[in-house]
């Protein structure tokens, strides 16, 4: 089936092939493939997939889940064209996460950023991930995600932070509170994948030092705490997901034992 957007030598889908297959059903969505017009951005259409799947082709091999504001990845994936905090979703890909319509380890890179707290059932997002991606990068929140956000939104005069961290915290965005030992659970039955150890992601959020707290008599007490007057709030956990095949590996030591006079059962 010919693609409509490859006229669009800028579409980043211009590779992209659409056929129909019966083994994605999902209840909320529209069935149909349908390109949407956006002004103002670096690619034509949108593509709105529900019981499609989507033929993903060289060189298009890095998934961005759960997207949002973030323009990285090739294929950008977002369940709408805004985020739930009312900004401008960069999606190209529009599609449900616990259903994602792509090929098993189509995708030699994934990425799903601040995206399992949001979600109904964060474990099929996971298993999503691992079938499509051969490795895949996963961060949440080392809290609840939004009142250090509004605190340090204030102290910055950062009204984007500062708005997105209220909205989420009014509308209760936030479904879950998500901790590295939750990712090792959801991925236990598949065997073929390895986890990097749970660590705190080197981005961080810079945020000056309260001065009224540095100033007057207190200022002795506070200084030990406050010698810095830059602060950094490191505010998220960084797990990596790799796929290994053992096949070969166990096929290799067979053939070794065989070599070496060792009888294999």
């Amino acid at each position: 089936m010919e693609d409509a957007s490859s006229r669009h030598s800028g579409n980043p889908l211009c590779r992209l092939d659409f056929c129909c297959s019966s083994w994605i059903c999902h209840t909320n969505r529209q069935a149909g493939v349908q390109g949407y017009e956006h002004e103002g951005s670096s690619f034509c259409c949108y593509f709105q997939v529900a019981y499609h799947e989507v033929l993903v082709q060289y060189p298009l091999t890095t998934l961005n889940v759960g997207c949002g504001q973030d323009d990285w990845g090739e294929i950008r994936v977002d369940v709408d064209y805004e985020t739930q905090t009312r900004f401008e979703s960069k999606l190209n890909v529009r599609a449900d996460a616990h259903h994602l319509p792509f090929r098993d380890r189509v995708f030699s890179s994934g990425r799903c950023w601040h995206v399992l707290e949001h979600i109904d059932n964060p474990t099929q997002v996971l298993l999503e991930l691992s079938r499509t991606c051969e490795r895949f990068d996963v961060r949440f929140p080392v809290d609840e995600g939004y009142y250090m956000q509004i605190v340090i939104g204030l102290l910055n005069l950062d009204f984007q932070m500062f708005l997105g961290a209220f909205r989420t915290l009014r509308g209760r965005f936030h479904l879950w509170r998500i901790a590295p030992s939750f990712i090792e659970r959801a991925l236990y039955s598949q065997t073929k994948y390895s986890l990097s150890s749970p660590k705190i992601s080197d981005r961080f959020i810079g945020y000056p030092s309260p001065r009224i707290l540095l100033s007057g008599r207190k200022s002795r007490l506070f200084r030990r705490f406050f010698k810095n007057p830059l602060r950094k709030y490191y505010y998220e956990w960084e797990v990596k997901v790799r796929y290994e095949d053992t096949s070969n590996q166990k096929k290799d030591d067979s053939i070794g034992d065989g070599e070496n006079g060792v009888a294999m059962n």
